[in-house]
């Protein structure tokens, strides 16, 4: 075959293009017709959103694709194939208490007590994620013995204790208690949106990609936090919902959604470990920062669980993990929006809430999209690998085809 020596990528496509269509015209055929994939179509835009996305080796090819990251792909793909074949079931759960079923909450708000312990709120939590997602969401599965590490909210270290006697301080604060009230005063717009983003992108695709839909204009930085904890809530909802039909269509669109809860949680993780958690440090609140930085980890076990399971989609062992991830999730928010985010605004001036709105916002095309738990989660190590994990994860989500872009976009 003819090989041309000093030739670019480009003319060498454009070669092979017309040779095509000279042999489908020595045999009577139309030529034929160049069409965009939807994984096309995706890296376009994460190339529009980040110029160093099509960035590799000078040897790269398949339009700007890194040979390296495809194949890192595959790998992957491969491992947790072999995962799910091999892998044993938990058999071990913990008893949970039986509460009053008759209690429940209002679409998608959770109890917020003004004046509790830590311990109580937890509790709290506890219950909220009975209402929301059924009784048995607060049974756990056993933890893997390796971790070495206990639940989030039940840290008995003294960072744990510090972080508690902290927060308890927080909630009897005048101060942040009026601020933690504003914020709340904005949870059923914020509820209504979320609502009705989800209900577009579902009208567009069963795998709609979430994370390029949601529009942070006019928000600051509190408000963008609060919409993605709001939007994962009601992801969470409808994806319970939808386990419980039986259907291939609702097996489909719950795919997609955990694919979604995966991928905004991660981001979201990832972008307040490189913004929100180093400025308390910086401001004197690293028994905070480290607190969340606990969970954060609990939450990621929690989301490599579900990874795990999304390719055979076993409806029981799938619940059980996806109850745990919801409500690991729901106490780590619960704790944000009743201490962390309103001191954040207390002790923020409105220029730096704008400049770290702006970084917050362009870590989103810095951040995994999946789980890695071992995975640097502070400065300055996660600023230089979250974009190359970020580039991997991108191409993993386009090769396995995990979401969709939408026609309008």
């Amino acid at each position: 075959m003819h090989r041309p020596t000093e030739q670019s990528h480009e003319e060498h496509v454009e070669a092979g293009r017309k040779s095509g269509r000279t042999r489908s015209k020595a045999s009577g055929e139309s030529d034929p017709v160049e069409t965009d994939s939807p994984a096309k179509k995706q890296r376009a835009i994460n190339v529009d959103r980040d110029p160093d996305f099509a960035k590799g080796d000078d040897s790269a090819g398949n339009d700007g694709k890194n040979p390296n990251r495809v194949e890192a792909g595959k790998k992957a793909a491969e491992t947790r194939r072999r995962k799910q074949s091999g892998a044993s079931q938990d058999d071990d759960q913990s008893q949970s208490q039986e509460e009053d079923s008759g209690k429940s909450s209002s679409h998608g708000k959770m109890h917020r007590p003004t004046e509790q312990s830590h311990e109580e709120h937890v509790e709290a939590g506890k219950k909220g994620a009975e209402a929301r997602w059924g009784k048995d969401s607060t049974q756990h599965s056993s933890q893997d013995s390796k971790s070495g590490s206990q639940s989030s909210g039940k840290s008995s270290s003294k960072g744990g204790d510090e972080a508690k006697s902290l927060m308890d301080k927080l909630s009897k604060d005048p101060k942040i208690q009026q601020l933690k009230e504003k914020q709340n005063a904005e949870r059923d717009q914020e509820i209504k949106e979320g609502t009705q983003l989800l209900q577009q992108a579902l009208k567009q695709s069963s795998k709609p990609d979430l994370a390029l839909m949601m529009n942070p204009k006019g928000k600051n930085l509190i408000q963008v936090i609060r919409a993605e904890h709001r939007l994962v809530e009601q992801l969470g909802e409808q994806l319970t919902s939808m386990l419980k039909q039986s259907d291939n269509k609702s097996n489909d669109i719950a795919l997609g959604m955990a694919f979604n809860i995966m991928k905004l949680l991660s981001i979201h993780a990832a972008c307040e470990e490189m913004v929100i958690y180093p400025m308390l440090n910086e401001k004197g609140y690293q028994a905070l920062s480290k607190h969340a930085l606990e969970e954060h980890l609990e939450m990621k076990r929690d989301l490599l669980e579900l990874d795990r399971l999304s390719g055979q989609l076993d409806k029981s062992e799938f619940m059980e993990k996806l109850q745990k991830c919801l409500e690991d999730t729901l106490h780590h928010v619960t704790e944000e929006e009743e201490s962390l985010l309103p001191l954040c605004e207390s002790l923020l001036s409105q220029a730096e809430m704008d400049q770290l709105l702006t970084q917050f916002l362009e870590g989103h095309m810095k951040s995994p999209t999946r789980p890695h738990l071992d995975a640097a989660a502070e400065p300055p190590s996660n600023l230089k690998e979250n974009p190359i994990l970020a580039k991997t994860d991108m191409q993993m989500d386009i090769d396995e085809g995990r979401f969709e872009v939408p026609a309008d976009m």
